[in-house]
């Protein structure tokens, strides 16, 4: 072990880095996120407490950090601007896991739904019920299908271009 480093007061409970390697952000059971900013040969730490409870998945995309937690709501960071952009508080059920393609954000929650939300609009595409918990729910890599799993020895793919075509009204 190189360092043991105490963060916060409760469990961790899931942790990422930026892209570019600028941020490292460590959600807890309790609500609280920490956000580790590297700044020339330093390191800055806020922390803020939003959420309610346990963060369940932080998603950097650029400045950009979107978190999730079991209080039902994401909330999207501007880092560079230590400012909170939006709050997605649409009673998701418990989030286990997001992910973001374009101006899509994919949501799902451990009573099995997936939810599809235009960010540009701040509207629902559609959704997805799986029937069965899920533990993860993401995009594959060309964006053109996502991918569930969760309690079951199956993986489950969908076409995401079929839900797509249902955002004729924008």
């Amino acid at each position: 072990m190189y360092k043991k480093i105490k963060i916060g007061d409760d469990n961790i409970t899931t942790t990422c880095f930026s892209s570019d390697g600028k941020y490292l952000a460590i959600g807890n059971t309790i609500g609280e996120i920490f956000l580790f900013i590297k700044e020339n040969k330093k390191i800055r730490i806020k922390k803020n407490s939003f959420h309610k409870s346990r963060i369940n998945v932080l998603l950097f995309e650029n400045s950009l950090l979107y978190s999730a937690s079991y209080d039902k709501k994401i909330n999207v960071w501007d880092n560079e601007h230590d400012k909170l952009l939006r709050i997605f508080d649409e009673n998701f059920g418990k989030i286990v896991d997001i992910d973001k393609k374009k101006n899509s954000l994919l949501v799902s929650t451990d009573e099995g739904c997936v939810k599809f939300w235009d960010i540009r609009f701040k509207k629902s595409i559609d959704e997805v019920n799986t029937g069965f918990n899920l533990k993860s729910a993401k995009f594959l890599c060309d964006g053109n299908f996502f991918a569930a799993g969760g309690s079951s020895s199956f993986l489950y793919l969908w076409d995401f271009r079929k839900i797509e075509k249902k955002k004729t009204h924008f």
